[in-house]
């Protein structure tokens, strides 16, 4: 499983204060790319794909709910958690989060031992999905392979019962031979 340390966030926020607190608070543990709009946002995504996405709701140009949902409609985004960071508190506004595709949604102003606990769950759960994800299909391979280990072995079985067959009885034996191809 890839070490949390090596993980790398993207912040996406309007306020350059939000974004200092941010960097001071997750820099010493984690990769940090920062953007100030959902525009810009998208751009570093195409260039270095994050493993969480840090995003504010509130910012000039495009939204919050419109960078998520782009990223979610995307197949080669669309896995990368999105945690929205927002001073928006009323239900409706989470409620429009989370249909957007967010993981979680944290109010502002936050508190930074809750932004840390929260980044580095969502960090852990899509870690260990990857790692789930690669010995499934290790184990598919495994699975393919004993497949055909085994049907050799029952055509190498049925190919000796029929030469035992065919032995033991001469008379009969061009019948089984005929039955076994």
């Amino acid at each position: 499983m890839k070490p949390l340390s090596e993980c790398t966030i993207l912040i996406v926020d309007d306020t350059e204060i939000n974004i200092d607190i941010l960097v001071a608070t997750l820099g010493d543990d984690y990769e940090l790319s920062v953007a100030m709009d959902g525009e810009s946002a998208l751009e570093t995504i195409k260039i270095e794909r994050p493993d969480l996405i840090l995003l504010d709701i509130m910012m000039p140009g495009m939204s919050g709910y419109d960078v998520c949902k782009k990223l979610k409609d995307n197949s080669a985004t669309c896995d990368i958690p999105i945690i929205f960071l927002s001073a928006m508190t009323d239900i409706d506004s989470k409620t429009r989060g989370f249909e957007a595709g967010a993981v979680d949604y944290i109010t502002k102003p936050f508190e930074i031992l809750e932004v840390k606990a929260r980044v580095q769950t969502h960090l852990f759960i899509t870690t260990a999905r990857q790692e789930l994800a690669m010995q499934n299909e290790i184990l598919e391979q495994r699975v393919t392979e004993r497949t055909r280990e085994l049907c050799l072995t029952q055509e190498i079985t049925l190919e000796a019962l029929a030469s035992l067959a065919e032995y033991r009885d001469p008379d009969t034996g061009g019948h089984i031979e005929r039955t076994k191809n």
